[in-house]
């Protein structure tokens, strides 16, 4: 069928190698963040950035169609960190949604955003030194796709959204509850139906060129496209080194393909690339206590019980170790504001929280007495 590409795209050739109240800015990295600004981010958990990849929308939108063309429906959603190659679909999905997995190692034409200096310093104050980029996909929404659930992704990471639709409320937007990437359990324990609107609700919504960083810890979701407009959206996220040893990427990429990549930007930037598994784990190494070390052993931002002393453990003290790289599966944003007990527990509510403790019971006797284990997911 033409325009229908082969899943050795993956390990194949690459086409090219070339707040929300807050007034618009030109570009909102053009110059270093203001301290009011980074003060937003930590606070809400996510900060526009207004006008910041305008000047890369055309080359964008080129990259986009020529590989749009080739995979008209996309892809099945993938199986992150199994090292399996995506499966282009040759129909399209129910809802017409369109999923590229890894799409900037296809065209590198899609990963120069990331050549900014600013940004990159701006992601280095989040997720630390020597960070990965650890997933790049494309997404596209037409009219009458339903809601995505509320939830929080892994921690220890930070999401860059661009827009290259103008995106209004109601047009498949990510939307965030601000605030909520601290002092929150997992939002399934909170809410009777993480499918409905939350009364905090935030769309993140802007014009093409926009682009948003947000917390992958704050509650978020995806609005359901009631316009009759299709909205497509670029997503890169990135991963403290000290959180993560490999990358969703990793086995799937051709060494051409990551070669390229590299090649694509300014070589200051190669750690993005770079997989060092050593190096990780002498990273996530924890002083202090069992329970301490336990914590921060793994993300937990599922998990209830450990989530509830990961908060205890981190939030409103440093992340940062003498060193620059960060404690595992905290960010910049960590230290923020201090545990407040009564405001945590205040936020369950009784029946999502029994349904939700009987789920994790029944995976956790899945994983411990038949070998399951569930798979990492990207949801927005």
């Amino acid at each position: 069928m033409e325009g229908t590409g082969s899943a050795s795209e993956f390990g194949g050739r690459v086409l090219s190698q070339q707040p929300l109240s807050e007034g618009r800015l030109l570009n909102a990295l053009a110059s270093p963040v203001p301290d009011e600004q980074w003060k937003a981010l930590c606070r809400d958990g996510f900060l526009p950035l207004r006008g910041a990849f305008r000047d890369d929308l055309e080359s964008l939108e080129e990259a986009v169609n020529d590989i749009q063309n080739k995979f008209p429906f996309g892809f099945k959603d993938p199986h992150y960190y199994t090292g399996m190659q995506p499966v282009p679909l040759t129909t399209p999905r129910n809802d017409g949604r369109i999923l590229i997995p890894y799409i900037g190692f296809l065209d590198t034409r899609l990963l120069s955003p990331l050549a900014n200096p600013i940004l990159h310093d701006l992601l280095e104050r989040i997720v630390g030194k020597d960070f990965y980029l650890s997933n790049t996909w494309y997404q596209v929404v037409p009219p009458n796709t339903p809601r995505l659930g509320y939830h929080k992704d892994p921690r220890g990471s930070i999401s860059l959204n661009i827009m290259l639709d103008d995106i209004s409320t109601g047009m498949g937007s990510t939307c965030v509850v601000p605030g909520s990437h601290i002092n929150t359990p997992p939002a399934a324990f909170c809410m009777s139906d993480i499918h409905a609107r939350h009364p905090q609700e935030a769309d993140i919504v802007g014009a093409a060129g926009d682009g948003v960083l947000f917390s992958t810890e704050t509650w978020h979701a995806r609005s359901r496209n009631e316009s009759n407009r299709t909205t497509r959206r670029l997503f890169y996220n990135f991963y403290s080194r000290s959180s993560r040893s490999t990358t969703t990427w990793n086995g799937i990429v051709s060494n051409d393909q990551l070669e390229a990549a590299r090649a694509s930007l300014p070589r200051e930037y190669a750690h993005m690339f770079k997989i060092d598994p050593a190096q990780t784990e002498q990273l996530s190494r924890v002083a202090g206590n069992s329970l301490r070390r336990l914590t921060f052993s793994r993300s937990r931002h599922d998990d209830l019980i450990g989530d509830f002393f990961y908060a205890i453990h981190a939030y409103g003290k440093t992340p940062k170790k003498d060193s620059g790289f960060l404690l595992p599966f905290t960010t910049g944003l960590t230290g923020w504001r201090r545990f407040s007990f009564p405001e945590y527990l205040g936020k369950l509510k009784p029946i999502p929280t029994l349904k939700n403790i009987y789920v994790l019971l029944r995976e956790y006797l899945k994983e411990t007495f038949l070998g399951t284990r569930r798979t990492a997911k990207n949801y927005d």
